[in-house]
């Protein structure tokens, strides 16, 4: 779903994780505006630091372990961030921007999948009788739809 939405997928998944966090921690996370405060300069990178110590602190507290390292996972994420800044600057020939790109997708997708492992985790030991596979949403749909629309425009660059 990352990379057919050319990365938009990413902040659908820290929307929705912010909202089940939310019923998690009973903690207000306006999972709307912090999935968009990603995008803001140097703010994001404490809202995703944010983001990740909660995952943790959930796991933590209800007895497992956790490979989550906040600010590990903010600093690669900064260099994930800063490829993709990269591969949008005028000058560059196609194919480098798209390899940038490309690289930094794979940045994205890994960290998304190391975020992602923990919170499997804490569902399958906290929810285990009610855990079931949701389909896929009509959120999920738009904003592939929308990123399969950027890569079009892209590749025609």
């Amino acid at each position: 779903m990352s990379v057919i939405s050319g990365g938009l997928y990413s902040l659908y998944w820290m929307f929705l994780t912010w909202k089940q966090l939310q019923r998690e921690t009973r903690q207000d996370h306006h999972a709307v505006w912090h999935a968009i405060a990603v995008y803001v300069p140097i703010y994001g990178l404490f809202r995703t630091h944010k983001h990740v110590e909660v995952i943790r602190d959930l796991s933590l507290r209800s007895g497992l372990g956790s490979n989550l390292v906040p600010i590990v996972f903010v600093f690669v994420f900064g260099i994930g961030g800063s490829l993709n800044m990269m591969a949008s600057f005028a000058g560059i020939s196609l194919a480098t921007a798209l390899l940038i790109d490309v690289f930094g997708q794979a940045i994205d997708i890994a960290l998304l999948l190391w975020a992602q492992s923990d919170l499997n985790t804490y569902w399958l030991h906290t929810r285990r009788e009610r855990l079931s596979e949701t389909r896929l949403g009509i959120g999920e749909v738009i904003i592939t739809g929308l990123g399969a629309l950027s890569w079009l425009t892209y590749l025609a660059w």
